[in-house]
């Protein structure tokens, strides 16, 4: 919107900004089956370029570098990267998120799970065809654990919620699906000598 206001928007995308890649989060996502416009789902990389070339289209300079400081103190403000200096009077921060992963084994990218059964996002990936009717376990013990237990409830056949202190929350409503919390999770490991890379 700003490029086709003729505002001449500057993004810094980042450079592996938290270990990821320009484009957050959705880079490391395979099928993206939510976003309208592709009735059949698009990969996670190549919705973000489609996000990318068309703010490029409508004139927005993009470079990957992370911004290292910031003066927001007066107009204009001031951002700093290893090899600039902007001014700007207005400035947008949309940092992202990065999801909190509980290192095992048989969990990493490369030649574990993550994407193929181990996810971080119940409410991107919880309705996907490969968690649909199978037991779902949640790892963790906050508010945030108890609303991706509750919200699995619907899509899978079971949900267990391993906790890391012996302390069971209530959630706001009974869900349609058993939710058993068990105790703390130890000894983790993906084992599954049926594997053939697909799910």
């Amino acid at each position: 919107y700003c490029a086709r206001a003729e505002l001449q928007p500057i993004i810094f995308e980042g450079w592996l900004a938290n270990g990821i890649a320009a484009g957050g989060q959705l880079t490391t996502t395979t099928d993206v089956e939510n976003f309208p416009g592709f009735p059949d789902g698009i990969m996670g990389p190549e919705l973000c370029n489609k996000f990318r070339e068309q703010s490029v289209r409508f004139g927005t300079r993009i470079f990957t570098e992370t911004v290292e400081k910031a003066d927001l103190s007066r107009r204009p403000f001031k951002l700093w990267t290893d090899e600039k200096e902007v001014t700007a009077q207005t400035v947008i921060v949309a940092t992202g998120a990065v999801a909190k992963r509980l290192p095992f084994k048989g969990s990493d990218e490369d030649s574990g799970f993550w994407n193929r059964g181990i996810s971080a996002c119940a409410v991107c990936d919880g309705a996907a065809p490969i968690f649909r009717n199978k037991p779902i376990a949640v790892i963790g013990g906050g508010d945030s654990a108890m609303e991706e237990a509750m919200f699995l409830t619907k899509y899978g056949s079971e949900v267990r919620r391993s906790l890391p202190q012996q302390q069971v929350q209530q959630g706001p409503a009974q869900p349609t699906t058993p939710l058993r919390c068990t105790g703390r999770a130890q000894q983790l490991q993906v084992i599954a000598p049926q594997w053939h890379g697909q799910c």
